[in-house]
């Protein structure tokens, strides 16, 4: 973008395209220095009018800004050329020709054929970038600024790549924005080379972002993780600017088809892993066996031959890497082919020694001298075996001792003697009345032991209905509990006369406790002083009042 399209000072005019067609007056100076590229996802408000002053439109009327991507013909070309001049937080007024707006026929009937439009915009925000980050969490962040980013072929494992690095730089949230922007074609690129992806020519985060570029597409990534003390960085947030050339992908598994190129693949790939492996460059091991295994899928038997080494040579790699539950898997799955394969079960056995198999580690040890009975590994791995298990039971011994040994002495500790509790006022001992009111919380504080079914109880038990007409909203008949526990239990503490209240609720309850299949009512309840009301009663008045 031209730097004189940018304005720089509130009522500043602006012929944009220089063919007076677009014209740009600002409202307010935006702030920063960087303007949306062509691909940036851009936010607005805005208002529509016409020369004549009459409005058509207005984001701010319906309080909800809109947004669109520039230069993908979302919008009036209008606007794709003049918001690209503005910068975040600017206010302008865009004049538009009708070229540049909805032609000589209009959008009839909300805009005449060949109208000028006057549009009062307010660049809010706008993001350049995309999230291409494997788990969506901003930490691969992509903005294409030049070449065929709509390609659907992208770069693969060992795939030959053209690759030029502009820049690498300390990335900065803050400051990112403030930024003119940098014609990254102007200064030495840092390095012109080809690479093979999967050979660690460059840092894995670089590959990751090579694999989502195009042929002959430059982009910018924002990277979050790694070192890249290599590139002079010491924070492990870089800003990078890279461009690939037309690169090569070596044959995928779907395109070979025949069964000895399969079984060439697959051997190639063993063969250039068990190289690196040799030269300790584990992970990269680790990737050649995998791609190879991809190659020899199948239940033919030729492929299972070329299989099997590959699965038994990528466990050996995954023990020298620690990674004992993935060389136990490739063990397993070498032996479904081989059930006596010996170097697929002793590293299997070392595999589940190491990740407290016990059992499993004896199982494997004790076939592979079934197989090879003077097989010293194996006898080896039962003396370790036995050891461990010595120690964990003696670790689990401590362990068992120390929790007795806690409880012993809370035990034979002195209690405290508990503080005698206040005896609630019992308002009826001997007779029990044949109406009580009672708040719900007082319910629940009385039944004890059959508080959960008193909650539901009071809160709409499952064994409820509503019924009559002389109370409808509030009128509950009770059924019977199969195990009448709360029945039992709720008569009970009526005949001990207990009538100790904690808080008032919203409920007052009726009860008649003296036959079985009573009735409880319910009424929501005013508001009332806490500190008045703390007994049952034999008057709703003391309770507090309802709505009936």
């Amino acid at each position: 973008m031209s730097s004189n399209t940018i304005a720089t000072e509130e009522g500043q005019e602006i012929d944009v395209l220089g063919d007076a067609k677009l014209m740009k007056k600002c409202v307010k100076v935006g702030r920063g220095k960087a303007t949306p590229r062509a691909g940036a996802k851009v936010f607005v408000h805005y208002e529509g009018t016409f020369t004549s002053g009459t409005k058509f439109d207005s984001s701010r009327d319906r309080n909800e800004p809109i947004n669109f991507t520039i230069g993908k013909g979302q919008v009036i070309k209008g606007w794709d050329h003049g918001i690209a001049t503005m910068r975040k937080g600017e206010r302008s007024v865009l004049t538009i020709h009708h070229s540049l707006a909805y032609g000589e026929e209009g959008k009839v009937p909300a805009i005449p054929p060949s109208a000028t439009l006057v549009f009062d915009v307010e660049l809010l925000s706008w993001t350049s970038y995309e999230d291409v980050s494997e788990k969506k969490n901003q930490s691969l962040m992509k903005e294409t600024l030049e070449g065929a980013a709509m390609s659907f072929t992208k770069p693969l494992y060992e795939g030959v790549v053209p690759l030029t690095i502009y820049s690498i730089e300390t990335y900065n949230e803050e400051a990112d924005e403030e930024e003119d922007p940098v014609d990254y074609t102007a200064a030495t690129p840092l390095k012109e080379e080809v690479i093979t992806l999967g050979a660690e020519m460059v840092n894995t985060h670089l590959e990751t972002a090579i694999k989502t570029m195009s042929a002959n597409e430059t982009a910018r990534f924002i990277i979050k993780g790694g070192s890249w003390e290599e590139y002079g960085i010491e924070g492990s947030a870089v800003k990078v600017v890279l461009k690939i050339g037309d690169f090569t992908n070596v044959k995928q598994t779907y395109e070979v088809t025949k069964l000895e190129d399969k079984m060439q693949e697959g051997e190639k790939r063993k063969n250039e892993g068990n190289d690196l492996y040799k030269a300790k460059k584990f992970r990269q091991a680790v990737s050649k066996y995998e791609a190879g295994l991809n190659y020899v899928e199948g239940d033919d038997t030729a492929l299972k031959k070329v299989r099997l080494p590959l699965l038994t040579n990528l466990a050996a790699v995954q023990m020298e890497m620690q990674e004992y539950a993935g060389a136990e898997i490739s063990c397993t799955k070498a032996l479904d082919i081989d059930p006596k394969n010996l170097r697929a079960l002793q590293r299997r056995t070392k595999a589940r020694r190491l990740r407290a198999d016990y059992e499993g580690c004896r199982n494997d040890a004790k076939m592979v001298l079934l197989l090879q009975p003077d097989n010293a590994a194996a006898k080896s791995e039962l003396e370790l075996v036995a050891k461990a298990e010595a120690l964990q039971k003696k670790k689990d011994k401590a362990t068992y001792v120390g929790m007795f040994d806690k409880l012993a002495k809370k035990t034979h500790e002195p209690q405290k003697p508990k503080a005698p509790e206040p005896e609630p006022d019992l308002i009826f001992k001997d007779n029990v009345p044949k109406k009580l009111y009672v708040t719900a919380a007082a319910l629940e504080d009385a039944v004890g032991e059959y508080e959960l079914e008193m909650k539901d109880l009071v809160r709409g038990h499952p064994y409820w209905k509503r019924v009559g007409d002389e109370r409808p909203e509030h009128a509950w008949r009770i059924f019977s509990d199969p195990h009448n526990k709360w029945k039992l239990g709720l008569q009970e503490t009526m005949k001990e006369g207990l009538g100790y209240i904690k808080s008032t609720e919203e409920h007052r309850v009726e009860l008649m406790p003296h036959e079985m299949d009573e009735w409880l009512q319910i009424a929501n309840g005013e508001s009332w002083d806490k500190d008045t009301v703390t007994k049952i009663s034999t008057s709703p008045a003391e309770i507090g009042p309802s709505r009936e």
